[in-house]
């Protein structure tokens, strides 16, 4: 035998005992084969968590203002970092929409609302962590922000970018 076994007894073994070697030898194949099934299962089971770890996403859009609204600038940011999702909206040069309340669609989803300051700005920020709705979003996916009545005021698409 070369180096040391795990052997496990079902029962006395006597080393005169005629059964001794078969009764190892079938004890020695049930354990034996236990680390050529487990395994492959760790090792699916570490594919998956760095494939998870490799599963992150920043996206970003640069909005601009609808023929309503031409002068409205912006920007939009979406990140996932495995099952954490985190969005975020900001709006300027919106002074004629002061005081109004604009809801903020991505991806075909309505994320949320946000009011306009008076001095033309507005922003939303929305964390899966924090438990706000933030959609599953992908590159190309559009980003809308619409007043009340369903004006657009300004649009974008989402773009793949490097993470800083």
């Amino acid at each position: 035998m070369r180096g040391r076994r795990l052997y496990v007894k079902s029962g006395p073994l006597r080393a005169s005992s005629p059964n001794t070697s078969r009764r190892r030898s079938i004890v020695m194949r049930r354990v034996g084969r236990f680390p050529v099934v487990i395994g492959p299962v760790i090792a699916v089971m570490l594919v998956g968590a760095s494939v998870a770890l490799a599963s992150e996403t920043h996206l970003a859009a640069a909005l601009s203002g609808s023929s309503s609204y031409p002068v409205v600038r912006g920007h939009a940011e979406y990140d996932r970092d495995g099952t954490h999702r985190d969005f975020h909206i900001s709006l300027w040069n919106a002074g004629k929409l002061a005081g109004k309340t604009l809801t903020v669609y991505a991806g075909g989803h309505k994320v949320g609302t946000m009011c306009v300051s008076s001095t033309g700005t507005c922003q939303l920020h929305h964390d899966s962590e924090h438990s706000q709705y933030v959609p599953a979003l992908s590159g190309g996916d559009a980003v809308r922000v619409r007043t009340g009545s369903g004006t657009l005021v300004a649009s974008g698409t989402l773009r793949r970018v490097a993470h800083e």
